[in-house]
């Protein structure tokens, strides 16, 4: 008798999740920052569930959320005029369930839940936030790990220096005006509100934090008391500015 015929889902799902191996981030995002592929995820964890007996589909899609995001988007004709535009993007929130079932006994499965933020300004935001809400659902599943590893030695560099509270305002404005200037160039536009929005979710995921430490983050530092998909564009473009910080700590 097959070893796998004895076990139960768990055991199964408990088996693979020990033979997971680190999965690297091999997606480049807009040049900024690594993320993990949804298809470096399937191909790592497939061969595995086959190897255990146990088989995977999406039970259920379920939309939680839409919107329409609307920005004015800068733009340069030939002649180097600089122009105008207001961009609207379908912006989607999905929560995708995952079941996995133990192929020897049909009755007896796991779901896992992953959530996942779709936006473009064409029809593929459904497809954008469905597959992150699947890829995010199974790297939960099997307690997946991602990225490179931390270095077992403690760091040396010195501690940061926080602002004092009557400078920090100051410095968000001359950073916001610095970044201003620069988008004035031709060969880097403006990005619209719904780009950084989405960087700043993918960031947000990778560090382990929720929109609500980022609103707190914002009332505290800031003063800014609003929620994470009502920020206008420069409360996005500075709590941007502080997630990268953030992640660049980590790596």
């Amino acid at each position: 008798m097959n070893n796998n015929e004895t076990k139960n889902i768990w055991q199964r799902m408990h088996a693979i999740s020990a033979k997971v191996k680190t999965i690297s981030k091999n997606l480049n995002v807009a040049d900024k920052y690594k993320a993990v592929d949804h298809a470096d995820v399937i191909r790592e964890i497939k061969p595995l569930e086959i190897e255990h007996g146990v088989y995977s589909y999406v039970s259920h899609n379920e939309i939680m959320c839409t919107d329409i995001l609307e920005s004015l988007s800068t733009y340069y004709t030939k002649r180097g005029e600089e122009k105008e535009k207001t961009v609207r993007n379908l912006m989607l929130r999905v929560k995708t369930t995952v079941r996995f079932v133990n192929i020897d006994n049909s009755n007896e499965f796991i779901e896992v839940s992953g959530f996942g933020d779709g936006i473009d300004s064409n029809d593929k935001a459904p497809g954008k936030a469905m597959t992150y809400a699947r890829k995010y659902a199974y790297l939960m599943a099997y307690n997946c790990i991602t990225g490179d590893e931390l270095d077992a030695e403690p760091s040396n560099d010195a501690p940061l220096k926080k602002n004092p509270k009557n400078d920090a305002k100051k410095e968000v404005d001359d950073w916001l005006d610095e970044r201003k200037q620069k988008a004035i160039d031709a060969n880097n536009p403006v990005r619209t509100i719904a780009d950084i929005q989405l960087e700043n979710q993918n960031i947000m995921f990778q560090l382990g934090y929720t929109e609500e430490r980022a609103e707190e983050w914002l009332k505290k530092m800031y003063k800014i008391d609003v929620k994470f998909l009502d920020m206008n564009r420069d409360q996005q473009i500075i709590l941007n500015e502080k997630l990268k910080k953030e992640l660049e700590k980590v790596k």
